[in-house]
């Protein structure tokens, strides 16, 4: 059974850009309970979804430290993410990681933000309008 909220890309032959509209996960890791992964660890949680075998690599988001993203995801939501080390050519060539997601991740909200009340949180987590007024 295909879920749509399991899908966060149109599939394509280059690879999604980085920024893509997921700001919150609400998912189970193994039939654990429930967790809410935000921001930048959403997306690469969704993304990881969306991959599949083929995985996510830091050599298609450049500039972004994908990889603490995906030690947190391991270390504080409990995911098994396989890291498969590539070699890379170009300008400067080297090794990057290949991320697979190996656990199971049973979606039970995704949380895009055309779908928030359009309003930004400051760091404080208050309203915007509401930091300023204080």
């Amino acid at each position: 059974m295909d879920n749509p909220l399991l899908r966060v890309t149109a599939p394509s032959a280059s690879p999604p850009p980085w920024s893509n509209d997921v700001v919150a996960l609400h998912a189970r890791v193994e039939d654990g309970p429930v967790r809410v992964m935000v921001g930048r660890f959403a997306q690469p949680a969704a993304r990881l979804l969306d991959g599949e075998d083929a995985g996510i690599s830091s050599l298609f988001f450049p500039g972004l430290r994908l990889s603490h993203y995906v030690k947190v995801l391991r270390d504080d939501y409990g995911l098994r993410i396989e890291t498969e080390r590539e070699p890379h050519a170009g300008d400067y060539p080297g090794r990057h990681g290949r991320y697979r997601l190996r656990s199971r991740l049973d979606v039970v909200k995704l949380v895009r933000a055309s779908e928030g009340d359009g309003r930004r949180r400051s760091r404080r987590g208050k309203d915007r309008e509401t930091a300023h007024e204080a």
